[in-house]
């Protein structure tokens, strides 16, 4: 009888063999997929997969892949930003993002683009300047939204522009 910290040592080793067992089936089925879109599903599952295994630096070419089959797929979209930003490569996260904001139509997707677009600009890389136009699009889709109107305040603030610190609240109203 093994004590207990050994038990769950092998007890993990064990499900580690079987994540890797089923990595390996959902690789044979990326390979045999019917279609490019079945193909991204299952790389997918993949990416999750490793990413449950711990393997995190694994999923970015299986996100690039995804990509390439489909450029606007947002939750490669989104992953992959999230793990450049992780892993402090905002620059790169920030290219994926705004090639993706060229080629989203829906609107939820927008915003969360947009959203991410402006907290790496803004907080992570601090370039407020290079944040605030894309606050001005949140807001063209949410005119209410309290961060943007904020970031821009004090956007406007720092560059001592009161013609567009005065002209904001009007700005806002005709959004509305």
């Amino acid at each position: 009888e093994l004590e207990a910290p050994w038990r769950v040592t092998v007890e993990a080793m064990r499900q580690a063999d079987k994540l890797k067992e089923l990595g390996v089936e959902v690789q044979s089925r990326i390979k045999t997929a019917p279609t490019a879109r079945v193909s991204i599903i299952w790389l997918k599952r993949l990416a999750g997969l490793n990413k449950g295994l711990g393997l995190d630096s694994s999923v970015v070419p299986i996100f690039r892949e995804i990509l390439e089959a489909d450029p606007g797929d947002s939750d490669a979209n989104f992953a992959l930003a999230s793990y450049y930003r992780e892993h402090q490569q905002h620059f790169e996260s920030v290219k994926i993002l705004e090639n993706f904001l060229e080629l989203v139509e829906d609107e939820a997707s927008c915003l969360g683009a947009l959203r991410m677009l402006c907290e790496l600009l803004d907080r992570d890389l601090n370039d407020l300047p290079a944040a605030a136009r894309h606050y001005e699009s949140i807001l063209e889709y949410e005119p209410a939204d309290p961060g943007s109107i904020e970031a821009l305040e004090r956007h406007y603030r720092v560059v001592d522009d009161v013609d567009a610190c005065f002209a904001f609240p009007q700005k806002l109203k005709r959004m509305q």
